[in-house]
């Protein structure tokens, strides 16, 4: 299909992949951060007042959710273009 298409509408298709490209791009590098989050707060010392089990749990549904994503985005992109980890 590449082969048939003129030069500007390969440019064009371009634009649209390279968009797409930069909100999956975002997408990860904020459910990265949450990771992020999820790990400093695992790290506080005991007594710490934002080491409450209720947080706690929260972030850890938040931590589940964010790989579970991160999981079908990655099986997503091997599928789409071929890589994998």
């Amino acid at each position: 299909m590449d082969e048939q298409l003129t030069p500007f509408e390969k440019a064009e298709l371009n634009t649209t992949i390279h968009g797409a490209r930069m909100i999956l791009c975002a997408k990860v590098q904020k459910l990265t951060e949450t990771l992020i989050e999820v790990e400093k707060l695992r790290a506080l010392p005991e007594g710490h007042p934002m080491r409450d089990p209720e947080v706690l749990a929260i972030a850890e549904a938040e931590e589940k959710e964010a790989c579970k994503q991160l999981a079908t985005l990655a099986m997503l992109w091997e599928k789409t273009d071929g890589v994998s980890a």
